[in-house]
């Protein structure tokens, strides 16, 4: 079982502020089969294990109006999933096999500490290590805590905020134990020069609101240091984004909404290549109502993605001018993807694109970007949460998933159009609250696959922004599970 016991106290009381102290400390209990290469017949792509995460935190709170200083040491694994100690069988992700983490992998990174002052008439600055989210969480930023600054104004029913951070700088001299397989993983410093810029305004209060935005990730590194899926050499990238989100809750209804343009170029350092342009989109919208204790909503997310032919189905990387995939960081460098990245795990189903607690990042599916990442997906839901009782509630979501552009792939050593379609995922959830101080979860997911899965391939190394899962023609579904008990007081 997972275990999540919650423990805050007020250490100290003065006339003008309040030290805070939260404890935060949760056990995982996962189990998953075939998530990786939906091939029952691969021993390797099965496993349980028992995870944590836990978090020491201090937060120095003025009572009326002063500077904040908060403090967060925490604990998990690679990409801020939990962090295995016990493990039967292999763990293997996208990134690589995970070991258990032992001896002083288990004491905790410094996490999150800030700053936040207030200037004069509604201004203030933040500075520090923290996150930085907009709307709901599926454009720009909010993943992953960067080294930043903010100034903002807060009026009331007005507030907005401009933000910048330094990428990467946080993997450069990380602040805690050394733990070898996050590089394994993905997650390490990588030598770059860019900056991210983003300014948002939110207009409303509480849960309802509307929020525009617009950011730039503006990334000057040489061409030879760049991860990047396109061939031209660049040497300067502007990716922008300009959006709009927001929410609406009343007594019977609510919803939610969010649209979203990349707009700017990558420049090559070649005058043979094209620049490329950044055109991708996205779109979400979710509408559901409360019936008494049941609440039923449909979802509906659109992302856009990188086009190729069966003609480039065996090259490395996309000829072309465009890039057409929604790029809350830019496909012109990957690398930066374990720093700038979007974030919205209430719309991340479990399996398809790793939205649980659990070390899965997601199904490998046709991308430029990521398998978490809202990028090259068409993907609608109907779902709905039920109050039982007072101490029972529970959740269901359907979703089908395909890909925004079709994938292509070899078939007897052609290239071929390969199915968008990606398949269907059931997610169910449960809490129950034995107490007031403890609650059992649970959350699992199964996943049925769709036509792409079922192609009879050639290509056993995968095409162009098409990873080869199994040419089998008769994939296995797949399925995941976890386990929680969370302890608060």
């Amino acid at each position: 079982m997972a275990a999540s016991p919650v423990f805050a106290a007020n250490l100290l009381e003065t006339r003008n502020y309040s030290l805070i102290m939260d404890t935060y400390f949760r056990t995982d209990l996962v189990t998953y089969k075939n998530i990786d290469t939906l091939d029952s017949r691969d021993k390797d792509d099965r496993t349980t294990y028992i995870g944590i995460d836990y978090s020491l935190a201090w937060d120095l709170k003025p009572k009326e109006s002063g500077p904040e200083f908060y403090l967060k040491l925490q604990r998990h694994g690679p990409g801020d999933y939990d962090a295995p100690v016990f493990i039967h069988h292999t763990l293997i992700n996208s990134g690589g096999q995970i070991e258990r983490y032992r001896g002083q992998e288990l004491l905790p990174d410094l996490e999150e500490f800030w700053l936040d002052t207030p200037i004069t008439k509604g201004f203030g600055f933040k500075a520090g290590l923290y996150t930085y989210e907009i709307a709901n969480g599926f454009s720009l930023n909010g993943a992953y805590k960067n080294y930043g600054a903010t100034l903002y104004q807060d009026l009331g029913g007005i507030r907005w905020r401009l933000y910048y951070c330094r990428p990467e700088i946080y993997y450069k001299h990380k602040p805690g134990p050394k733990v070898p397989q996050d590089a394994a993983q993905g997650y390490e410093y990588s030598t770059n020069a860019s900056n991210f810029f983003s300014l948002d305004a939110r207009f409303g209060k509480g849960d309802n609101y509307i929020q525009p935005y617009a950011g730039m990730l503006a990334d000057y590194t040489s061409s030879g240091k760049r991860n990047n899926i396109f061939s031209a050499p660049i040497r300067r990238d502007l990716c922008g984004t300009v959006g709009l989100g927001g929410k609406l809750k009343s007594d019977i209804l609510f919803g939610k909404f969010e649209l979203a343009h990349n707009f700017g170029e990558g420049t090559s350092s070649d005058p043979s290549y094209k620049n490329i342009v950044h055109t991708g989109y996205f779109a979400y919208a979710e509408a559901g109502a409360y019936i008494k204790k049941f609440a039923p909503s449909i979802q509906f997310m659109l992302a856009s993605g990188n086009k190729v032919t069966p003609d480039e189905a065996q090259d490395s990387t996309i000829a072309g001018g465009k890039n057409r995939a929604f790029s809350s960081y830019s496909p012109l460098n990957k690398n930066l993807g374990d720093t700038i990245s979007a974030s919205s795990p209430e719309a991340v189903p479990l399996i398809i694109m790793g939205g649980g607690f659990g070390q899965h990042d997601g199904l490998p599916r046709p991308k430029s970007l990521a398998n978490s990442d809202f990028e090259n997906l068409i993907m609608p839901s109907i779902g709905f949460d039920l109050e039982v009782t007072e101490k029972l509630s529970f959740g269901m979501r359907n979703y089908y998933a395909m890909s925004f552009a079709r994938p292509v792939g070899m078939i007897d050593d052609t290239g071929v159009y390969l199915s968008r379609e990606l398949g269907d995922e059931i997610d169910f959830w449960a809490d129950y609250k034995l107490n007031k101080h403890v609650t059992l979860g649970f959350l699992g997911g199964y996943f049925f696959p769709g036509a792409y899965y079922k192609a009879n391939r050639s290509d056993t190394g995968g095409s162009l922004l098409s990873p080869y899962i199994t040419g089998s023609g008769d994939p296995d579904p797949a399925f995941q599970l976890e386990f929680s008990v969370e302890l608060s007081f």
